[in-house]
């Protein structure tokens, strides 16, 4: 599996990296522009990412923004056909907002949303139902 994790602080990624790196190929981005970059460079040379953590507050370009950036892409690699393939892109925040939440799901399609801080047992728990692992 290959991963990015897009997050402005350090330590979120190296914990993220440390729990994903038995799964695959990680990846860091420490913005959403450049998450986004990453993103597109794998994607149009045909080795896209299968997971991409998104922090929602980020510098430059936040997670909503990098979401739907990265839908887009996607939606010009592969047109709109619904069994195109596209990342499983989970968004993280510390904040706990319902609105803010709901507004990222219906927005940019992430597949799921976590609260800070994040433990092994919980990103286990969403790759299993974004059926990354069994």
């Amino acid at each position: 599996m290959k991963i990015l994790i897009a997050d402005d602080e350090i330590a979120y990624r190296k914990t993220l990296e440390i729990i994903l790196k038995p799964f695959g190929d990680v990846h860091q981005s420490h913005n959403g522009a450049d998450a986004v970059r990453r993103y597109r460079e794998a994607l149009f040379s045909d080795k896209p990412f299968d997971l991409v953590f998104l922090d929602i507050k980020m510098p430059q370009m936040d997670g909503q923004e990098a979401l739907v950036a990265i839908r887009k892409l996607e939606r010009e690699k592969y047109g709109r056909d619904n069994d195109a393939p596209r990342a499983v892109i989970i968004m993280a925040t510390t904040m706990d907002d319902p609105h803010y939440v709901m507004d990222t799901f219906l927005r940019g399609n992430c597949d799921a949303y976590i609260n800070k801080p994040v433990t092994k047992e919980l990103v286990m728990e969403k790759l299993r139902m974004a059926h990354l692992l069994s």
